[in-house]
């Protein structure tokens, strides 16, 4: 049995957990991740073992973890998106799993028409898998409602579903809700992997999942075989914190 373990910070800012442990479940060790708006979350897919490029509007925040192949693309003033020209010519040619988690403060929604570049760069042949992260928010379902209107043809080739990020959020001054994220699956490309996460269907376990301070992820691989498991481990709680109602 070998083991790939990396620590991950539950905080909102972060990309939530359960996008990190859904992405190792599906994709395996070696695939090419791009994430738009890089953080703790590029530093954690590179230990677990791919190969990650992040696209950063904020050139401070680039080079700051060693492996990530970064990508400045400031911000265009006209469209609140990512400025293309820095973006498409930097990209891989062969992507496996996309991550939308940016800009930071700009508009979301632009993506919608560089998703169509990027399946239409070899005839729609590579379809990677897309995460976007934060769709309970207005900016982030507006983008899904217009990949879902704007390019029908490839809907047939990909399983759309909401799941929790594993965060409570908790804006100031408002009630605390859950995160959410969009993820589109290519329907070939399930991984094998086995999830040992904690349920939703286990309060307790639930808890201490959205409370935790930090997270550990765990891929084990048995020996000579392709099976493996993903495991999260939550750590020290945050209910200590006054957070015990929430």
């Amino acid at each position: 049995m070998s083991n790939t373990t990396s620590t991950y910070p539950n905080d909102e800012w972060s990309l939530g957990i359960n996008i990190i442990a859904d992405i190792c479940l599906n994709a395996p060790p070696g695939s090419t991740i791009v994430e738009f708006g890089s953080g703790e979350s590029s530093r954690c897919l590179v230990e677990m073992g791919y190969e990650v490029y992040s696209i950063e509007e904020n050139e401070d925040f680039t080079n700051r973890h060693p492996g990530v192949n970064y990508i400045f693309a400031p911000i265009d003033p006209e469209t609140g998106w990512y400025q293309t020209e820095h973006v498409l010519p930097q990209l891989p040619e062969d992507i496996h799993v996309l991550v939308i988690d940016g800009p930071a403060s700009g508009d979301r929604t632009q993506f919608v028409s560089l998703w169509g570049k990027i399946l239409e760069r070899d005839g729609g042949l590579r379809r990677p898998a897309l995460y976007i992260d934060d769709v309970q928010r207005q900016d982030g379902s507006t983008t899904v409602l217009g990949l879902l209107t704007s390019s029908p043809w490839w809907l047939s080739f990909y399983e759309v579903s909401i799941i929790s990020t594993g965060q409570l959020l908790v804006p100031s001054g408002e009630a605390p809700y859950e995160g959410l994220a969009a993820r589109f699956t290519p329907s070939d490309s399930r991984g094998s992997g086995q999830a040992i996460l904690p349920s939703i269907a286990n309060q307790k376990s639930y808890r201490d999942l959205v409370f935790a301070k930090e997270h550990t992820i765990t891929r084990r691989t048995r020996q000579g075989t392709s099976g493996y498991s993903i495991q999260v481990v939550p750590s020290v709680s945050l209910e200590n914190s006054g957070n015990d109602n929430a």
